[in-house]
């Protein structure tokens, strides 16, 4: 008959490998979503850093500006119309809204969605062009207007 030996350490190899995958198969269950980032020669510009605030029923996703032309009309006080183009950095079709706001002479103007935040959009990138005109009248002067952060400077 074979004598057997006992050791005081004999399972604690096997024990440590059993916590030591535990402890890795808790932490990957609890860690969240992982973002990657944008590949395929996208730049991240500003805007997608402000981009993501929750709003009731989804989170904004800002449209990315390319070119803001100005028009003023020949009124007095006068109008001022703008031409933006851009695009959504996703394939959702979802509508534009448009925020402005005005404090003395600059103008900010917010172009966003709202995408739910279930929704899982294409990588395709939308086109965006409107004609905006902007709310009240403006006096002669310098004014300085903010779409999404590409600033032009209008002298009404």
């Amino acid at each position: 008959m074979a004598e057997q030996t006992s050791s005081t350490f004999g399972c604690f190899p096997a024990v440590l490998v059993a916590l030591f995958l535990s402890f890795f198969l808790i932490a990957g269950v609890q860690q969240g979503p992982v973002e990657m980032p944008a590949t395929g020669g996208i730049e991240v510009t500003a805007q997608a850093q402000t981009e993501g605030t929750t709003e009731v029923g989804g989170r904004q996703s800002l449209t990315v500006i390319e070119q803001v032309e100005t028009q003023v009309s020949n009124t007095v006080p006068a109008t001022i119309t703008l031409e933006v183009s851009g695009y959504h950095p996703d394939g959702c079709k979802f509508p534009a809204q448009v925020q402005q706001s005005r404090v003395d002479t600059q103008v900010t103007v917010k172009i966003y969605r709202i995408v739910p935040v279930d929704v899982m959009c294409t990588m395709d990138l939308n086109p965006y062009k409107d004609t905006i005109t902007l709310e009240g009248a403006f006096d002669s002067g310098d004014y300085t207007i903010d779409v999404n952060g590409t600033i032009v400077q209008v002298r009404v």
